[in-house]
Parts: structure tokens; sequence; C-alpha cells
């Protein structure tokens, strides 16, 4: 919204505060601005892997989120099964 009013340099400075923003529109901005090596170079760092919400009572591997959701879907794995 900030780089659509006409003010690309305020879109920075907020998408530099977030660092799991979207490096490709942080990157944009930059290469209206000039700053075309800061660009490259935000979109050449690795992006940070999502953090899933603690379980409680369960896995935390998805999509198992607790034991209800793993049972659940035991039992659908074996009823169907061969």
């Amino acid at each position: 919204m900030l780089a659509d009013a006409g003010r690309p340099e305020d879109a920075v400075t907020v998408l530099e505060r977030h660092p799991t923003a979207n490096p490709e529109f942080l990157a944009r901005y930059l290469t209206d601005l000039g700053r075309i090596e800061e660009a490259v170079a935000h979109l050449r760092r690795p992006r940070p892997r999502p953090v899933w919400p603690a379980a409680t009572g369960g896995t935390d591997t998805p999509p198992f989120r607790t034991s209800v959701d793993r049972d659940v879907r035991r039992a659908i794995v074996t009823s169907t099964a061969p």
C-alpha cells in the first residue's frame, strides 16, 4: 500500500523490519529505488522455514496436531487397505 501511494522508501523500511516478509516485494521496491545490489542480496538469502505451533497431547509433525488426529488418520488408512 505504501509503495502504491508513491512511498517506496517507507515500504522498504517496513518490510526490512519483518524477516518473514516475501523477499520479492522488498526486492521490487529496492530495485525501484535503484538499490539493485541490495535487492539481489535479499533474493539470494535463504528463507526462514515456517514455524509450526507447538502441539499439545500429540505429535508436532504435520498434519497430525494431536493424538486424536493421528488415530483418526490411522483408522482411515487401515480401513481402506486392501
